[in-house]
């Protein structure tokens, strides 16, 4: 698949004058990687067939946050954020998808780490 880089990191100091360093692909803090946000574009026959359900199953049982939904365009557009390890693991699981998906195509982009999601919703 496809990654584009969106951002390059920036430093600075967190709460409390600890070190940290924000990146729009990774939040560290102390040197220790805590988490990654990724946006992707899954093309192919994806809406109709429970694509947004199953993912969001998959990503609650990965424990990961963030939010999917159907495009006009057909496609269907999501934003991931936790562990690097569990959000790769998300991303290569839409690659393939529920049983009677198609995925023909997954565009991926790197993005910034925020604090805006709770859980993983499904939108409209």
């Amino acid at each position: 698949f496809s990654r584009t880089h969106v951002q390059s990191l920036s430093s600075g100091v967190g709460a409390g004058g600890a070190s940290s360093v924000m990146s729009p692909v990774c939040r560290t803090v102390g040197g220790v990687l805590s988490e990654i946000r990724r946006g992707a574009t899954v093309h192919g026959r994806v809406q109709g067939v429970s694509f947004r359900w199953y993912t969001q199953q998959e990503a609650n049982r990965l424990g990961l946050v963030g939010w999917i939904r159907n495009e006009r365009d057909g496609t269907v557009r999501l934003e991931v954020q936790g562990p690097e390890r569990d959000v790769e693991a998300l991303l290569a699981w839409v690659h393939s998808g529920p049983t009677y998906a198609r995925v023909s195509r997954v565009d991926v982009v790197d993005l910034v780490v925020t604090e805006v999601d709770i859980d993983f919703a499904v939108t409209h």
